[in-house]
C-alpha cells in the first residue's frame, strides 16, 4: 500500500517523516535519512518555515531595514518586492550578490538580475535554485552549459568541496555556454517582467491596507502575484509561497483574513482528497485538517520534543503532500 495514504493520518505521517529527515541530517547522520523511496530523492520543504535556510538568509538581508511605522505601506512594498526578486532565481549566492533593492532605486533603473546571474555562473556558482520553479529549469541548463557531457558532470560532482567544484566549473565556461544561460535568464527577467512585478507588489500591499484593488474590487493576493509571467506556475503554489515569505519577514505570520486566505489549486485539490466526504468550502477544510493535525502531531520526534505547528506550517506542507 501507499506509505502515506491521502488521508489526514497519512498527511501527518508525511510531516513526521519529513521532520525526521531534517533532524537526522542536522545531527550528521549519513544519507539516506529515510527509507521512503520518494522522500529519499525528492526536495521537500521543511515542516517549519523557520527552518528554511533561504528564509533565514532573507531575514538577515532585511535586518537593518525594518519597516517604519511612518512609512509602513512603502516598507511593505519593498519587502514583498525583494522577496520576489530573491526568489526569482533563488540561490543563496544570488540573494547575497543582489542584496536589498529599494523601490526608489528600481523606479529609476530596474535591477539587472540577468547580469547578477551571469556573473555568478561565470564564477562557477548557481544563480538558479533546483528547489522550485520557475528557476529550476534554468538550474538544469546552468549545469548543462558547464558540463556538456554526463561524464564531465559526474567528475565534477565527485568533488566534495564546493569551492573546488566551483573552480572546476569556472574552467568550463565557454562563450556558447554563456549565451545559452543568458538566453534562459532573460526568460526569467526582463523589463516587462520587472514592471509587471512592481505593479503587482504594489497592488498586493494596497489590497492589504484597503481590501480592494484600483477598481475597488477585493482581489485574491496570490492571484495578483500569479499574474506576473512565470509566477503562476505549479497551480499557484509559487505565488502563495512568495506571500508566506513576505508575511514571515514582515512579522505577519498569523495574517489570516478569512476572505483572502491563500489556498492555491494544489492545496485545494489535496484537501478534497483528504476529506472527500466533507462538503465544505476549502477554507473550512483547511481548518478541519489543521485541527486534526494538531491532535495527531506527536509530542516527540527522534527523541526530541516536537515543535508546535502553526497554521502557516500546515498550509505550506499540504501542497507538498499533493
Amino acid at each position: 500500500g501507499r506509505p502515506f495514504p491521502p488521508t489526514v493520518e497519512g498527511f501527518v505521517s508525511f510531516m513526521v517523516e519529513r521532520e525526521r529527515i531534517r533532524l537526522r541530517r542536522a545531527r550528521g547522520d549519513p544519507w539516506p535519512w529515510t527509507s521512503d523511496v520518494i522522500l529519499k530523492h525528492l526536495r521537500v520543504r521543511n515542516v517549519k518555515r523557520l527552518h528554511d535556510r533561504s528564509l533565514g538568509f532573507m531575514r538577515r538581508l532585511v535586518k537593518d531595514r525594518p519597516i517604519r511605522v511612518d512609512a509602513m505601506e512603502q516598507g511593505m512594498e519593498e519587502y514583498l518586492w525583494n522577496v520576489c526578486l530573491w526568489r526569482r532565481f533563488g540561490t543563496l549566492h544570488f540573494m547575497d550578490k543582489l542584496g536589498f533593492v529599494p523601490i526608489a532605486v528600481a523606479e529609476k533603473e530596474m535591477p539587472d538580475l540577468v547580469k547578477v546571474a551571469m556573473d555568478l555562473w561565470r564564477s562557477g556558482l548557481h544563480a538558479c535554485t533546483d528547489a522550485y520553479g520557475p528557476a529550476v529549469r534554468c538550474h538544469a541548463l546552468e549545469l548543462a552549459a558547464w558540463h556538456p557531457s554526463h561524464d564531465a558532470l559526474a567528475r565534477t560532482w565527485a568533488i566534495a568541496a564546493p569551492a573546488v567544484r566551483a573552480k572546476r566549473r569556472r574552467t568550463a565556461v565557454t562563450e556558447d555556454g554563456l549565451q545559452r544561460v543568458k538566453k534562459a535568464y532573460e526568460q526569467l527577467w526582463n523589463e516587462k517582467i520587472a514592471l509587471d512585478l512592481l505593479t503587482a507588489c504594489r497592488a498586493v500591499v494596497k489590497s492589504l491596507f484597503t481590501g480592494t484593488d484600483r477598481q475597488g474590487q477585493l482581489k485574491n493576493l496570490g492571484a495578483l502575484l500569479a499574474s506576473v509571467p512565470k509566477q503562476g506556475g505549479s497551480d499557484g503554489v509559487y505565488a502563495a509561497e512568495l506571500l508566506q515569505d513576505f508575511f514571515a519577514l514582515a512579522g505577519m505570520q498569523t495574517f489570516q483574513r478569512r476572505e483572502q486566505l491563500e489556498l492555491d489549486s494544489a492545496t485545494k485539490r489535496c484537501l478534497r482528497q483528504m476529506l472527500p466526504n466533507v462538503k465544505e468550502p476549502p477554507i473550512q477544510l483547511m481548518v478541519s485538517v489543521l485541527n486534526q493535525t494538531k491532535e495527531l502531531w506527536p509530542s516527540s520526534i527522534e527523541e526530541r520534543p516536537s515543535e508546535q505547528l502553526l497554521s502557516t506550517d500546515v498550509r505550506s506542507v499540504v501542497a507538498e503532500f499533493d
